[in-house]
């Protein structure tokens, strides 16, 4: 329990009040000396009678909301206490970003009372909704009753989402046939192939055990490496005034190799992603969420290196795409970063410029190159820069 400002003045003026009716001899001012005490005692009294008893559930909708998609957080006040509340003013302070305060009228004893407010999704990243905070103050407004209620709740705002079109019309399919399985007999979007027997060096854990039993000799299950194309998602993360659309870019693109039913690895230029150790393929569309989650917590690294001497430890795993998301680059980092991909059958740089001003795509086509270059300018929507470059370079290839 504190007072408010006006408590504390209420508070002060009663002993200069009595001071002045003891030196002044004024019946008047001791008075309202005593009245001031009084009124500061029985607001003490009141809001400790009052004091609020209740429960905070929070909830949010949708949970994983992306940026600048419509969030709404729905608050549920129980009152446990054994009488009505007074009118409580609640606040919610969302760390680093926004706090808000709303009113709420009296919740008699054992009900509850609900309320709603749009939760701020103009943040990429993990944000923190605090504990509410519960305030009570008196009638007089003299003091003032705070105490925690509910739980901190943690919410994840995901990248925004542009719905992209496919590229394969442009880039053409990669060379994906079953004589690379043995390359990646471990991949977790292999499918079964049929049984052979069992030949030296082969892994034991893939022994089919009733054939095994049934033959008396070890027979062995065949994995080959579905037809899919494989992409390596490669999000510079320089310090960029268009980083965040970079991170977008990326998110798309995981998206639509999502619904493609590719395979994508995720790749960034911080310094640990030197070593690309444990960096695999995975299933796009099974490790979605979780790529999502990822790019959804990335930052801008002083630290990340180049991309041109990211690409020298990139290899391109049997003719893989390469899509490159960054921010704006000169011509002469355009030309290293084309020279130094080749080792990739596809490969699409999307640039994310400050200025409007139209995306172009290298001097060469993509027929001969298997290269596409994309800026995307502030302002505008990447889908439709997307789709735009793409046909360009689709009526180009023709």
């Amino acid at each position: 329990m504190r007072l408010t400002q006006r408590g504390a003045a209420v508070l002060a003026t009663s002993p200069v009040l009595g001071l002045a009716a003891w030196l002044l001899g004024l019946p008047e001012a001791a008075v309202l000396s005593a009245c001031a005490a009084l009124l500061v005692l029985v607001a003490a009294v009141w809001t400790k009678a009052r004091a609020a008893v209740v429960d905070v559930q929070r909830s949010i909708l949708p949970t994983r909301p992306r940026v600048g998609e419509p969030c709404r957080v729905q608050l549920q006040i129980l009152n446990t206490g054994s009488r009505s509340t007074a009118p409580l003013l609640l606040t919610e302070r969302i760390e680093a970003v926004d706090s808000l305060r709303i009113q709420i009228a009296p919740v008699p004893s054992g009900e509850q009372s609900m309320t709603s407010y749009i939760f701020p999704t103009h943040v990429r990243g993990r944000q923190v909704v605090l504990p509410t905070t519960v305030q009570v103050e008196d009638p007089f407004g003299l003091l003032r009753s705070t105490r925690p209620a509910g739980t901190e709740t943690r919410v994840l705002v995901l990248p925004k989402l542009w719905p992209l079109s496919p590229l394969l019309a442009v880039l053409g399919q990669e060379n994906m046939t079953p004589s690379h399985a043995a390359a990646f007999i471990s991949r977790p979007a292999e499918e079964f192939a049929g049984l052979r027997e069992y030949l030296p060096g082969d892994d034991l854990r893939r022994i089919h055990w009733p054939t095994t039993a049934r033959t008396g000799r070890p027979v062995m299950r065949q994995f080959e490496l579905p037809l899919q194309h494989r992409t390596t998602v490669l999000l510079d993360l320089m310090s960029s005034a268009s980083f965040e659309r970079s991170v977008s870019a990326a998110a798309s693109v995981v998206a639509l190799e999502a619904e493609q039913g590719g395979l994508i690895r995720l790749v960034t230029t911080a310094a640990q992603s030197v070593a690309l150790s444990g960096i695999e393929f995975v299933n796009a569309a099974d490790q979605f969420d979780q790529l999502q989650d990822r790019l959804a917590q990335v930052a801008q690294s002083p630290k990340a290196v180049s991309i041109q001497s990211l690409l020298q430890l990139l290899d391109a795993q049997d003719g893989g795409r390469l899509v490159i998301c960054a921010g704006s680059m000169t011509s002469t980092d355009l030309d290293v970063i084309q020279r130094g991909s080749r080792q990739f059958s596809s490969r699409v740089l999307l640039t994310s410029s400050g200025s409007e001003q139209k995306q172009s795509t290298s001097d060469q086509s993509p027929q001969q190159q298997g290269w596409l270059h994309i800026d995307w300018p502030d302002g505008s929507a990447l889908n439709r820069v997307w789709d735009q470059a793409t046909r360009s370079a689709a009526g180009a290839k023709q």
